[in-house]
């Protein structure tokens, strides 16, 4: 009788008595082929060795530029576009500031006004480095003679190295009916 004829047999046997049953541990035997042999240590792994930690190198150190005196800034800082000396503009024309020069964190200051009278334009460009600033000349409220002004807004010692000049707006001219 088979390992499975048996195990039925006595499940229906104690399913028809009174009597509880109570299974005994019994030794299972498992075949040689299935059976693995506990793993030893390996012998051909390396002892393991002393690492010597990496020796500290130590960063090196932000040098500091020297701020420079207001007065070195200026000899950096150049406007190096603006409209002509006294010259004449037509009233729809452009006027360019470009410059060079501008430190981190600084600003362009520029002023475009008729003397006397407030009217006119004011700005400050954050800039870095080279830029220029066109703009068109119908922003002026009129025809004139307007003074202009640029500056250095540099963030340690505000506004320093001015430029300054005047040109004529020149009033529209009318054009012919047909």
């Amino acid at each position: 009788m088979t390992r499975l004829h048996l195990i039925g047999a006595l499940l229906l046997l104690s399913g028809c008595t009174v009597i509880p049953f109570t299974p005994t541990p019994t030794r299972i035997v498992r075949p040689a082929n299935l059976v693995t042999p506990p793993t030893l240590p390996p012998t051909w792994t390396p002892a393991p060795t002393l690492t010597v930690p990496p020796t500290f190198t130590p960063l090196p150190t932000a040098t500091v530029r020297p701020t420079l005196s207001a007065e070195a800034q200026c000899e950096v800082f150049r406007l190096v576009g603006a409209p002509p000396e006294g010259g004449a503009l037509g009233y729809a024309d452009e006027a360019s500031f470009a410059w060079r020069g501008v430190p981190r964190r600084g600003a362009v200051g520029i002023s475009v006004g008729i003397e006397g009278s407030g009217a006119g334009i004011r700005l400050s460009i954050p800039a870095e480095g080279d830029g220029i600033f066109t703009f068109s000349l119908l922003r002026l409220p009129s025809e004139g003679i307007y003074y202009w002004r640029v500056w250095l807004m540099h963030p340690q010692y505000g506004a320093i190295c001015p430029y300054t000049g005047a040109f004529t707006r020149l009033p529209p001219t009318p054009t012919a009916l047909p």
